[in-house]
């Protein structure tokens, strides 16, 4: 709109609203509702107020909104509001990416969004995403856990046919922060480097303790429920993997560099050179802890470092 224009009455001001359930109003001890947005409710339907395309050429962004609400609360979509939607989709191509951003995150957390992500819709929001690939992406996503903190790993669910980079493009273009970017991606590269079948073919200690030198608590769980969509039949043992994170991060178990008893500056009084040779050194000796070849004792990790600088 180029202007604001106020009115004293209540119900032009809930004709301008974009679904019947969100046009309601509380005046003088009753429930105004000329549109019938209590009855949507009972039934679980989201409607348009009025003509539903007059709603969307208002403001395309309500399009999201639409399929968000839905999601939200498992609602049914009025079948003329959804046919406006679909048409009127390419008019979100004047919505910011910020916006759109906002309602897709939203769309993401709820319960089981994969049947409101609409092909129509996501054909001008993600034009990167193939086509083909969505109906595996919904029975991905909606094998994932629910929530605001999982839309990372939803993101990745949606966007794993792009591979890394293609991921991050799509995500940098919706203006998305660098956290959900840099999550996300990781979430995508993990899933494309390693199969999940791996897992069987390897100490799941060692390797949640491998993950945790690169990961956060969170980001491991993540993975581990986006491999368990990708492989259900593996979950037992995803669990179990996710399980031994969770016990060697209470436990304070060193799995990082910044964990070990001794650092840089150790070595350096010890007897060590300065300079890039510091770096390999504090690796060899997380190998020899992660693997339980060393303790993680800072007399017994400098003795190691002495031997190493001199071979």
């Amino acid at each position: 709109p180029d202007g604001v224009r106020f009115t004293p009455s209540l119900t032009e001001d809930l004709a301008r609203r974009d679904f019947t359930v969100n046009a309601m109003a509380w005046d003088g001890g009753q429930v105004v509702d000329p549109f019938g947005g209590r009855e949507d409710l009972r039934q679980g339907l989201i409607r348009c107020v009025g003509e539903p395309k007059e709603r969307f050429q208002e403001d395309a962004l309500r399009i999201l909104r639409l399929y968000r609400f839905a999601a939200r609360f498992g609602f049914a979509i009025d079948e003329a509001t959804e046919a406006a939607a679909k048409q009127l989709a390419p008019h979100l191509d004047c919505v910011s990416a910020e916006r759109i951003e906002e309602e897709l995150n939203k769309l993401l957390a709820a319960p089981q969004p994969g049947a409101y992500l609409e092909p129509e819709v996501l054909a001008f929001v993600l034009p990167e995403l193939p086509p083909e690939e969505l109906t595996k992406a919904r029975r991905r996503i909606d094998a994932l856990p629910a929530g605001t903190e999982q839309v990372s790993a939803r993101w990745a669910a949606l966007l794993l046919p792009l591979g890394e980079t293609g991921a991050r493009k799509a995500l940098k273009r919706l203006k998305c922060s660098n956290a959900r970017i840099d999550g996300a991606a990781a979430l995508v590269r993990e899933c494309g480097e390693k199969t999940p079948d791996a897992l069987d073919k390897c100490d799941l200690r060692l390797q949640a303790k491998r993950l945790l030198g690169k990961y956060d608590l969170h980001t491991v769980q993540q993975l581990t429920a986006l491999w368990t969509a990708l492989a259900p039949e593996e979950k037992a043992s995803f669990d179990a993997l996710q399980a031994e994170a969770e016990v060697l991060t209470a436990q304070g178990t060193c799995c990082r560099i910044s964990q070990l008893a001794v650092n840089g500056r150790d070595l350096m009084a010890a007897g060590a050179a300065p300079g890039p040779g510091l770096r390999r050194v504090l690796e060899a000796l997380l190998e020899e802890v992660i693997t339980g070849r060393l303790p993680n004792e800072k007399t017994e990790l400098l003795a190691f470092a002495a031997g190493f600088s001199a071979s």
